[in-house]
């Protein structure tokens, strides 16, 4: 039972001139027996209520003992008396007293609140993926970023359901934005990019604007010579989903170029025909990130998950967890169930990447979604280890959207469009079984075509 107790008897005597502790000795016992309780307390998460008690009767000796050293300080000042220093230091080991124990309680408080604000989070953000079949193909970018979680779930103060309604109406809004901005012509993918950054429709307008005025060809001549035809070799530095971006934008502009990167080979080509039955399926996951906004390094490849297919039948199979060099973001974790421990001591990115390669070998590279997602991440990672990446790849998110018009699909996301295929899915958000259901999407998109 917690001691109500703030004071230990310590008083100041305006009588005795050597000292004006009159009772330092009894208030010094006095004290030790308040505090012997907390060598061996132990406190669990039933008892988190009775540590606050704790902690607010620590803090009360501990205000009590810093008034009473400040009133000595204070007279000490006053009377110009020297002697009262040592007062001082009495009540200053009387204080330190409260260290230990208070540092104990406070470490556990401290403990089971962060415990039980990341078990929230992951129930709320399996709650979010659970209903995001609105977001299609964009449901892992969205979650996985740090522009989807609102700071203000994190408060036990806001009730559950109040969270999981928001929630809902969150990934609707999202969705409903992603889906106005597909239809906007040849400006969508540049658009959409800029979008999921932020998860904020400010300044989209004037930013389409501007992609409209290089396409229409407006573009300011400065003087005779720019209208001159000629070749310059320009190196830029940047993100691969930013020169993407611009290199989509010079595209608009009705500019000739090619691109050399680091004097490796051509980049992967799309193709759009499905007229094969052998491939590679494959399927990344992704550490996630804070944003650069917050100091947190680039997202990193923390899991490869692949089938290679011949004839219509899965004959290997490939998976390997990869240390990304970096921590997993706590809404990955929650998606996928990855944690930074699991990861620890795993091959490198740059490794797991080597090996993915020579599993691949030059077989034709399918996945959802991977053309503005997991082949970003892989091209990039492979040219850091000097790979040269030149597979032709099939994104089945973008073949599902051609056929959308001749069957009901629901969403076109890859747990939806199994679903709604009738397929058997393993776990969603694990690299090989997203692979393999990936493969048996494409079969079921490829009948329905025929």
């Amino acid at each position: 039972m917690t001691d109500k107790s703030n004071d230990i008897g310590l008083a100041i005597s305006d009588e005795r001139e050597d000292t004006r502790l009159a009772n330092y000795d009894e208030a010094r016992a006095r004290l030790g027996e308040l505090l012997a309780r907390f060598d061996g307390v132990i406190y669990t998460a039933d008892t988190l209520s009775e540590a606050k008690r704790d902690r607010t009767f620590l803090n009360r000796l501990r205000n009590s003992l810093e008034n009473t050293r400040a009133r000595l300080h204070e007279l000490r000042r006053q009377d110009n008396a020297a002697m009262l220093s040592r007062d001082e230091a009495k009540v200053n080991r009387l204080i330190a007293m409260l260290d230990r124990p208070s540092m104990l309680v406070g470490e556990f408080i401290q403990y089971t609140e962060e415990q039980r604000a990341k078990t929230r989070r992951r129930e709320l953000m399996r709650f979010a993926a659970s209903v995001s079949a609105p977001l299609g193909d964009f449901a892992g970018q969205v979650l996985a970023g740090s522009a989807f979680w609102n700071p203000g779930w994190d408060s036990p103060s806001v009730s559950e359901k109040r969270c999981r309604d928001e929630i809902r109406a969150r990934i609707n809004e999202i969705a409903a934005m992603l889906a106005s901005l597909q239809g906007q012509s040849e400006n969508s993918s540049a658009l959409m990019l800029r979008y999921l950054e932020t998860l904020d429709a400010k300044g989209l307008d004037e930013y389409r604007i501007k992609l409209e005025s290089i396409g229409s060809g407006h573009i300011p001549q400065t003087s005779t010579d720019d209208n001159v035809r000629g070749s310059k070799l320009i190196l830029i530095d940047g993100r691969a989903a930013e020169l993407d971006c611009l290199l989509g934008m010079l595209s608009l502009a009705g500019a000739d170029f090619s691109v050399v990167e680091d004097n490796m080979p051509p980049r992967p080509s799309e193709i759009r025909e499905a007229d094969f039955d052998s491939f590679v399926s494959f399927d990344l996951e992704t550490s996630g990130s804070l944003g650069a906004a917050f100091g947190d390094a680039p997202p990193e490849i923390i899991e490869i998950g692949a089938v290679r297919v011949e004839h219509g039948a899965v004959v290997a199979r490939f998976s390997e967890l990869c240390d990304p060099g970096r921590s997993i973001t706590p809404t990955v974790s929650a998606l996928t169930g990855i944690t930074d421990e699991m990861v620890r001591g795993k091959p490198s990115v740059g490794e797991a990447v080597h090996s993915f390669a020579e599993f691949a070998a030059d077989s034709l590279l399918l996945g959802h979604g991977i053309k503005n997602s997991d082949m970003i991440f892989l091209e990039r990672a492979a040219r850091r280890e000097g790979i040269a990446l030149t597979n032709k790849y099939f994104d089945t998110f973008l073949y599902a959207k051609r056929q959308r018009s001749k069957a009901d699909l629901g969403g076109l996301g890859l747990e939806a469009l199994a679903k709604g295929l009738g397929i058997e899915q393993g776990r969603a958000h694990r690299a090989l079984d997203d692979a393999e259901t990936t493969a048996k999407v494409y079969f079921a998109l490829r009948r329905l075509s025929e």
